[in-house]
């Protein structure tokens, strides 16, 4: 089967044709990537997952851990208590 013919870049003027699942040529691309990285993409995107959200994992780690070791205590005192009633 013949592949889909290429497009024209979508850059304004320009006459060279689009990369296969692209809408603009090689030289464009890296333009409006750059654009897109500076004008377009939200400037907190990196800000969510700050200090905050890595001491609340560590935090929810700590807990579990500590939640692990008195369910183990727990258990080992409730078998320790079932000998001594046996």
């Amino acid at each position: 089967m013949p592949r889909k013919p290429r497009r024209c870049c979508a850059y304004p003027g320009c006459p060279k044709l689009a990369e296969e699942k692209s809408t603009y040529c090689a030289e464009h691309k890296k333009v409006m990537d750059k654009q897109y990285q500076t004008y377009e993409r939200p400037t907190d995107i990196n800000k969510k997952y700050g200090r905050a959200w890595k001491r609340f994992l560590s935090d929810q780690g700590t807990r579990n851990k500590i939640t692990y070791f008195l369910q183990h205590l727990f258990y080992i005192f409730r078998c320790k208590l079932l000998q001594f009633t046996l």
